[in-house]
Formats: C-alpha cells, structure tokens, sequence
C-alpha cells in the first residue's frame, strides 16, 4: 500500500442500486427462509455488535448454514439466539439507531448476500422489515456506522468493492420530513488486504475508517470537520477484519487480531489515561477479527465491549469502563 492509498474508480459498485420492495426474496441471497434450530457460530467469521445506547448489547453472528442470528446479551436471561433469516457470505454488520436521529429508529442489521450485493433490514413499528438488497458489489462483509457523535440524519454503510478501494452509501433523512433515503455508492478509496473488511466508527471529534492494507498494516482515514483526510498508516500487522471504538469523546481506538493470534489495540486519535502510547497486547488466542463498541448515548460513555471467535469457534469477550477490560470469558449464549 502507498503512502497515500489508490483512489480507483469502482463504476461496477455503482450498478445495480435500485432497492427492491420491503421483504422481497430470491433464492440464494439474503432473503432466504430462516432455519429453525440455532446454528453455532461459522468458523473464522467475524462476529457483530450493536448497543441499544447505555441499556444493551446485541450480538450478532451468521452461522454455519448462513442464516443471520441474533442474541441480546443480557445477564439476566438466557441469551438464545434468534433467527434473522438472510444466506449471508461472511459476518454482518449492526447499528442501534437512536430515536430523532433519523427517520427510523431502532436496531438495523446489513450483510454481503450470496449474489454479494448488501442486504439490510430494520425494526420499524411492527417488528423487522424483510431483507431488502441495497445493490454494490461487495468483497467482504459490511461496516457501518452513524456520523459523528451519533449525529442526526446520517447513517454510512462501508464495504470493500471489486478494485480493493473502500466503497460506503449513506442513509440521510431528518425526522418528521418523510423517509430516509440512500445515497448512490461513492469511492473513499483505499487498497485492502483481499479478505478484510473496513471498519468504522464516529464521536464528537468526527468519522473514521480502519483497514488493513494489502502490506497487512493498519491505515485510517479520518472525517474531521466535515472533511475527509487522507489514508494514513498506524502500523500493525494483521489479516483478518479490524475492529473500531470511540471509549470517550476525544479518543479512538484500533483494534485488530494480530500474527501472533493475540488481540492488539492502539489509541490513534486522542488518549486515554493509563493508556501506553503504541500498540498494546490484550492476549487471548483468536481465530477471526474482532467486533468492538463503547456503549454510547448522546455524550454519555459506558461500557467497552470486545467479541472474537475462539480457537474453539465459540464467542469469547472482554468488557469494563475502557481500559480496564476484564480477562477474555466465554459470551454466554443459550441455557
């Protein structure tokens, strides 16, 4: 990867982008019929995450037959996973949309189809939308996030397209104006690593995309001030999916699987006190990349909270007030 990472065009991406009615489904995408007893978690495949603001966590993982399922982590309860239906190639991606900041609100989910186009669905007022195909041509599972701060009207889907580059569309819309709407596909350029996925995350400093480089390094690209910079490398090394987090509102972090199999993080904008400047070691024996998320409401911060699959292929964790994560436990999922 150059110092500055390609900015090809992606003309295929921008094809096929019409959306298709609510619930349509073909065989062999995401529409699929959901299974019915709860698939364990597919090998190697990087697991999702969504916080429900300062209240929840939902996991989410596509099983061994392809289908999308869903846990609310709680302590509480039993944790059974729910089928989301869909035949998904690779991880998903999740988002908790708060309410007023657009004109949907809830959890909304998104996937690489088997005809690799994006998948989402969303909660609406009567439970979950079907899956409905938001065209592009993927080469590695989704990403997304809301604008920066959680920011109203702005919610950016990211994935990695057929020339390597970064390549994301936007769902923009204010409450109470009508519905949301999607942008057309556009290039934030980049040359990934074949396999890996972006990932992205945003606070009140701004908007920012983490990617491993076909030098296998760590590179971000940062929207600060309504501006989007250009690539810059972090170091690292890795070739599996990159996690993102905002533990505060001045700091963010990268957090990666590396070649030693061990999980690794660096705090590449702003610092967290008691934080070593660099990368840092978190051990643990993974065996996909990583999902990561600081439970965040408004400007209020709780809890960190970092999912990998194991060397066993089952979900194992870290969560506390950021840094100080617990040691690596097994999520507890089903009775």
């Amino acid at each position: 990867m150059s110092r500055r990472l390609t900015r090809a065009l992606y003309a295929v991406a921008a094809a096929s982008l019409a959306i298709a009615t609510l619930g349509s489904a073909r065989a062999g995408t995401a529409g699929a019929a959901p299974a019915v007893s709860p698939d364990a978690p597919q090998p190697g495949v990087t697991l999702a995450v969504a916080g429900e603001g300062n209240a929840a966590t939902d996991l989410f993982y596509t099983g061994t037959s392809g289908q999308l399922w869903a846990v609310h982590m709680s302590p509480m309860s039993e944790n059974v996973p729910t089928p989301m239906g869909g035949k998904l190639t690779g991880g998903p991606a999740a988002v908790w949309i708060p309410s007023g900041t657009l004109p949907l609100s809830g959890l909304a989910v998104f996937g690489r189809g088997a005809d690799n186009q994006l998948w989402w669905r969303y909660q609406n007022s009567s439970g979950w939308s079907g899956w409905v195909p938001l065209g592009g041509v993927l080469t590695s599972r989704p990403a997304v996030s809301l604008g920066a701060d959680g920011a109203p009207g702005a919610l950016t889907v990211f994935a990695r397209g057929g020339d390597g580059a970064v390549w994301g569309r936007t769902l923009t819309g204010v409450p109470g104006t009508g519905p949301a709407k999607w942008t057309q596909w556009s290039s934030y350029g980049g040359s990934l690593l074949a396999g890996t996925a972006p990932a992205s995350a945003g606070n009140a400093a701004g908007l920012f995309i983490v990617a491993v480089g076909t030098d296998q390094a760590v590179w971000v690209k940062d929207q600060l001030a309504g501006k989007w910079l250009a690539w810059q490398p972090i170091g690292g090394k890795t070739t599996a999916d990159p996690a993102i987090f905002t533990p505060s509102p001045d700091a963010v972090v990268a957090f990666v699987r590396g070649t030693d199999q061990a999980a690794w993080y660096r705090e590449f904008l702003g610092h967290t006190k008691a934080v070593r400047t660099g990368w840092n070691w978190l051990q643990g024996t993974l065996t996909s990349g990583a999902a990561a998320i600081t439970q965040h409401e408004l400007s209020r911060y709780g809890q960190t909270s970092v999912f990998v699959l194991g060397s066993d292929s089952r979900p194992w964790m870290r969560s506390g007030t950021w840094p100080a994560l617990s040691v690596w436990m097994l999520a507890r999922i089903g009775s």
